[in-house]
């Protein structure tokens, strides 16, 4: 019984790992990138070695869980695998600044906050701070939290765009109320289309809905294996 307890205690003390890794999905990259900061920027011996080091550590034993549980992950090239280095390579870098600015660090916060703590728009505001301290490098000053902060808001604004799934998703939706309408809003085209499938029995309207939602199951898919790993 105290083994069963211990093993059980084990168990739930790894909640937290399991509870991250369900809340955080991809955005797990942030978690990671946030880290790289922190550690480069109050670590005077982390070079910029640490940073391929890191991704391709936690990358591999990703894999081999993955592996593990039957479900292996989607092969990494090299150009993903330098490309996903070369993002994470950013928080390095504004940690190297941040040991001789205070005020890198305040606006890494900002970014955290700014971009809820979701990796793409993390490192837009990452990217955006950094264009900022190479600037300020060059006139040789130090580098303004305020325009730090002005450059995560322009670099956010816009937003992450809308996966093209939810677009065909959309047109979906449009062409059924095209067609056929709702409850509270028939279609005015209904004697149109209904006239249609009469003249042409191979219901276009039908065929034109089924390619539509067999193109977005197909997107979600693709766009699923695209997505950069939280690991």
């Amino acid at each position: 019984m105290s083994n069963m307890t211990t093993a059980v205690g084990q168990m739930f003390g790894r909640t937290e790992a399991y509870a991250n890794s369900f809340a955080r999905g991809k955005n797990a990259m942030a978690d990671m990138f946030a880290d790289l900061f922190v550690t480069t920027m109050t670590d005077n011996s982390v070079d910029e070695n640490v940073t391929r080091a890191l991704y391709v550590g936690v990358r591999e034993r990703a894999e081999t869980i993955a592996l593990m549980a039957g479900d292996p992950l989607k092969a990494q090239d090299d150009k993903s695998r330098n490309t996903q280095v070369s993002k994470l390579a950013n928080a390095y870098t504004l940690g190297v600044v941040a040991r001789d600015h205070d005020c890198v660090a305040d606006a890494f916060d900002y970014a955290k906050r700014k971009s809820s703590m979701r990796y793409t728009a993390l490192v837009k505001g990452a990217v955006a701070m950094k264009a900022v301290c190479l600037k300020a490098q060059k006139a040789n000053v130090a580098p303004s939290a305020e325009d730090m902060r002005a450059g995560i808001d322009k670099a956010l604004e816009a937003g992450e765009a809308e996966p093209a799934s939810k677009a065909i998703g959309r047109v979906l939706k449009t062409w059924d109320r095209l067609t056929t309408g709702t409850d509270e809003e028939p279609s005015p085209y209904a004697d149109a289309f209904s006239g249609l499938l009469d003249r042409y029995p191979q219901d276009f309207v039908k065929h034109v809905a089924q390619s539509l939602a067999n193109a977005q199951a197909a997107m979600e898919k693709i766009e699923a294996d695209a997505k950069p790993l939280p690991f």
